[in-house]
C-alpha cells in the first residue's frame, strides 16, 4: 500500500510539471513542459533547453528553476532586477536618493557591456565603471560571466563630492566577474572640490593613478575619507595611515595612492570621497589640468566541486532508478536538483565547478543510514578536495531530508571531511528544489551560519538578515533561498574548499 501512495504521489507531480519527462525532444513541437524530454523546457511551441540565466530566455522574460516564465513587472511597478520587468519595458533607478527602481519603457541606447559615461546613455539605465550594466537581484539575473555586485549609485560620476554631501546608496547590478576593474574619475581644479571613488562590494584594495600632462608640480591624493566618515589618509600622513599600508605622499607629474595594503579581505563597499589634485609643496591647489585613473582589485568567485556518491536506488519508491555510470544531463537530479543548487549559491558568489558522481552500491548497510552514523559514509568513499554529498536510501531519524557531521580532520577545510547525506526518501514528500535548499543550508550551518530565527525567537548576529520566511537560514521546510548581504559574504568566505 506505501508503495502504491507513492506511485500515485509521483504520478501527480509528474502530471503538474516536467519532472518526469515526455518523448518530444529539442527543437520538436510541445504544449506543455511535460511534453519534453528530461532537461528541456517547453518555450513558444518548442522544446528548448532549460535556462541557466535570465537573459538567455528573451526580453520580458526571466529564468525561473530553469524555466523561462513571463516577468510581470509593469510600467511604474517598483523592481530590484532588470529581469523582473514585462516586455518593452527595463529596470531603472527613479529614486537617486535611495536607491530605489522602477519599471520604465526601454529605450533604444547603449546595450550591456557597451562603453558609457553616463546612465543615460545606456538601455537599461544604468552605467556603472563605464560600462552599461542591468540591475539585479541575484547571479541568474545576469549573463553568463557576471556575478550580481553591490555598487555606489551616483547620478553624475563627474560631480563634485561636496563637504558634508552624504555618500550615494548601493544597488545591485551585475558586473563582469574579472579580478580587477579600471575606470577614469575626474580631478577637479576648484579648492575643497573632492571626487567620488565608487567601490564595489567584494572590493579588497584599490589604486588611483594621477598624471599631468606637463610640468612637474605635486600630483595624486591629498585626504581620503571612506564611505562611513573614517579618515583613513591625509597628507601630511598619519600614524595610523601610515600603519594601514598607505606609506605615500604626492609626487611630482604622476603619483599612485595605493589603499589599503593588499590583504585579500573585503574592504568597506561605497564611495569614498578623494581629494584628488595638483599642488604646491604648501598643499595650495593649482588649477592644471590632471587624470586618474582607478584599479579596483575585486574577490574571486569562490568555485567549489561536488562528488555525489550514488548508494542502490533500485526499485526506490521516490526515485526513478540512477547511477554514476548511467547518469545523463536528463536524470532528475542533473535536470533539477543541481540548477537548483547552483541558483542558491550563486548570489553568495560560490560557483559549482566539476561534479563527478561515484557508484557506492555494494554496501547495503549504509542504504539506510543513521544520522548519528555519517562517519561511515565518509570511511567507505571520500573524493579529496570537494563537498561529499552521498545519496542515500534513507536517513533517520525518519523525516531528516539532509544530514552532516564534522569529521575530525588535519585538512585546512572541516569541508573536505564533512559528508553529506542526502535522503532519497525525502523525495516522496520534497521536491528536488526543496532538497537542493535542505543541501544549501546545511552547509551554511556547517560552515558555521546561524538560523535566522531559532526556536527560542533569537535571531542570527547580522543586522541585515530578515527573519522572513524566505530566507535560506529560516528553520521552515519549505522556506524561501533569499540570503542577506551579509549572509552571503560570510558564505563565500568560509565555504572554501581546498
Amino acid at each position: 500500500m506505501a508503495n502504491t501512495s507513492a506511485a500515485i504521489a509521483l504520478f501527480v507531480a509528474c502530471a503538474a510539471s516536467a519532472a518526469c519527462g515526455g518523448k518530444a525532444g529539442l527543437g520538436e513541437p510541445c504544449d506543455v513542459a511535460r511534453d519534453c524530454e528530461l532537461g528541456a523546457q517547453c518555450f513558444a511551441g518548442r522544446c528548448v533547453p532549460t535556462c541557466q540565466r535570465g537573459p538567455e530566455c528573451g526580453d520580458g522574460y526571466t529564468c525561473d528553476e530553469g524555466a523561462c516564465v513571463g516577468a510581470v513587472g509593469e510600467l511604474g511597478q517598483p523592481c530590484a532586477s532588470e529581469m523582473a520587468c514585462g516586455q518593452a519595458l527595463s529596470c531603472h533607478v527613479t529614486d537617486a536618493g535611495s536607491g530605489a527602481a522602477s519599471c520604465v519603457v526601454e529605450t533604444a541606447a547603449l546595450p550591456d557591456g557597451a562603453a558609457c559615461t553616463s546612465h543615460a546613455a545606456c538601455r537599461h539605465g544604468t552605467c556603472m565603471f563605464d560600462r552599461c550594466v542591468s540591475l539585479c537581484a541575484a547571479e541568474i539575473d545576469c549573463r553568463q560571466g557576471e556575478r550580481c555586485q553591490e555598487s555606489p549609485y551616483l547620478v553624475d560620476r563627474f560631480a563634485i563630492a561636496s563637504p558634508g554631501e552624504p555618500p550615494p546608496p548601493l544597488v545591485a547590478h551585475c558586473l563582469a566577474d574579472e579580478p580587477t576593474l579600471v575606470f577614469e574619475v575626474p580631478v577637479h581644479n576648484s579648492p575643497a572640490a573632492a571626487t567620488w571613488l565608487p567601490m564595489p562590494r567584494g572590493a579588497t584594495s584599490f589604486t588611483v593613478a594621477t598624471f599631468v600632462g606637463s610640468g612637474k608640480p605635486l600630483v595624486g591624493m591629498a585626504a581620503l575619507t571612506s564611505p562611513s566618515g573614517t579618515a583613513d589618509y591625509e597628507w601630511p600622513q598619519t600614524d595610523a595611515a601610515y600603519l594601514a599600508g598607505a606609506r605615500y605622499a604626492p609626487t611630482e607629474a604622476m603619483s599612485l595612492f595605493t589603499w589599503p595594503r593588499p590583504s585579500g579581505q573585503a574592504i568597506e563597499a561605497g564611495a569614498y570621497r578623494a581629494d584628488l589634485g595638483v599642488f604646491t609643496p604648501a598643499r595650495q591647489r593649482l588649477a592644471v589640468p590632471a587624470v586618474a585613473k582607478v584599479v579596483v582589485r575585486m574577490l574571486p568567485l569562490v568555485s567549489v566541486d561536488l562528488a555525489l556518491h550514488v548508494l542502490d536506488t533500485t526499485d526506490h519508491p521516490c526515485v526513478s532508478p540512477f547511477s554514476a555510470a548511467t547518469i545523463n544531463s536528463g536524470d532528475e537530479i542533473m535536470a533539477q536538483y543541481l540548477p537548483a543548487l547552483r541558483a542558491i549559491l550563486q548570489p553568495a558568489g560560490i560557483a559549482v565547478g566539476r561534479v563527478t558522481f561515484y557508484d557506492l552500491t555494494d554496501r547495503g548497510d549504509l542504504d539506510e543510514i543513521a544520522a548519528t552514523d555519517l562517519a561511515a559514509l565518509h570511511e567507505a568513499a571520500t573524493a579529496p578536495g570537494a563537498i561529499n554529498i552521498y545519496l542515500v536510501r534513507s536517513v533517520t531519524p525518519a523525516g531528516l531530508a539532509v544530514a552532516t557531521a564534522a569529521i575530525p580532520t588535519t585538512s585546512a577545510s572541516t569541508f573536505t571531511a564533512a559528508p553529506v547525506a542526502l535522503s532519497l526518501a525525502a523525495r516522496c514528500y520534497l521536491s528536488w528544489r526543496d532538497l537542493a535548499r535542505a543541501t544549501a543550508r546545511t552547509l551554511a550551518i556547517h560552515a558555521g551560519m546561524w538560523p535566522s530565527l531559532n526556536l527560542a525567537g533569537q535571531a542570527d548576529n547580522f543586522a541585515d538578515t530578515p527573519q522572513s520566511s524566505d530566507n535560506l537560514m529560516h528553520p521552515a521546510e519549505y522556506g524561501g533561498t533569499s540570503l542577506s548581504t551579509s549572509q552571503r559574504y560570510y558564505l563565500r568566505e568560509h565555504m572554501v574548499v581546498p
